[in-house]
C-alpha cells in the first residue's frame, strides 16, 4: 500500500495541518489528517431543531462500504487500520459487519456484494426523536424519496430513516444509537438488521444501494 502526503494546496483546502492519502484494496480513496482549522461556535443548522447532531468524541456518524470480499476488507480495515469489530449481521440476502474506533457503535460497516465496490450510505445521528420526526414531515413536504421506511435496527438500536440524496448516495438520519465500551463489549451476530420497519421502497428495490460500481475482472 501506497502512502501520500498531502501538498500545500490540498492542506489549504482541507484546512488541516497535515494529511496522508492512501487507497484500499479496490481503489477507495482515504485521508488521515490533524489539525482541522476550527472556528467555535460558527456551526448553525440550516433549519429549526429542537438539538443538534451527536458528534465530539464519537466523530461524525458512520459509513457503510459494499466491498467485493468481507474478509478481505476485514484485514485492510482491522489489522492495517485498527477498527475494531462491534457486532455482525448476517441474513439470506446480507454479511455485513459493523466497526468501531470510539464510543459510538459503529463508524463504519462492511456490506459484502461480490462484484461491486461503492458507498452505500452515511449516518447522520440527532439528539432529540423529535428532530428525526420533523425530517420524515420535511420529506413528505419536499417530495424527497423514502428509500427504507421508518424502523429500529437490531444492533445499535438505532431508530432511523434511509432518505436518497441528488448525489445518488443514501443517508440514514436517526436517533439514539447504542454506545460502545470495550471492557464489557461483546460481538454478537444478529439474523434481523431491524426489530421493525425499514422497509425498502419501490423505488429502492430496483436500484444499486447507494453509489456502486460494478469491478472489472482484474480488479474483482
Amino acid at each position: 500500500m501506497s502512502v501520500h502526503w498531502g501538498d500545500q494546496q490540498l492542506l489549504r483546502e482541507r484546512e488541516v495541518a497535515e494529511l496522508a492519502w492512501f487507497e484500499d484494496p479496490w481503489g477507495t480513496r482515504h485521508e488521515l489528517s490533524w489539525g482541522k482549522a476550527a472556528t467555535p461556535l460558527s456551526f448553525s443548522t440550516g433549519r429549526t431543531m429542537r438539538g443538534g447532531f451527536v458528534t465530539g468524541d464519537q466523530g461524525l456518524g458512520h459509513i457503510v462500504f459494499q466491498v467485493p470480499s468481507i474478509e478481505k476488507a476485514n484485514e485492510f480495515y482491522v489489522d492495517i487500520l485498527g477498527f475494531r469489530l462491534s457486532d455482525r449481521i448476517i441474513t439470506k440476502y446480507a454479511n455485513v459487519r459493523f466497526y468501531h474506533v470510539n464510543g459510538r457503535h459503529h463508524s463504519l460497516a462492511l456490506s459484502e456484494y461480490p462484484g461491486h465496490v461503492g458507498f452505500n450510505h452515511l449516518m447522520l445521528e440527532v439528539e432529540h426523536m423529535d428532530d428525526l420526526g420533523r425530517l420524515i414531515d420535511l420529506l413528505d413536504e419536499h417530495d424527497v424519496d423514502i428509500m427504507q421506511s421508518l424502523g429500529r435496527h437490531s444492533n445499535d438500536l438505532m431508530t432511523s430513516v434511509y432518505i436518497a440524496s441528488p448525489s445518488g448516495l443514501q443517508i440514514e438520519y436517526g436517533h439514539g444509537g447504542l454506545t460502545v465500551d470495550d471492557l464489557s463489549w461483546v460481538a454478537r451476530t444478529y439474523t434481523r438488521p431491524s426489530y421493525w420497519g425499514h422497509k425498502h421502497s419501490e423505488t429502492a428495490k430496483t436500484q444499486l444501494p447507494g453509489i456502486v460500481k460494478p469491478l472489472v475482472p482484474a480488479e474483482v
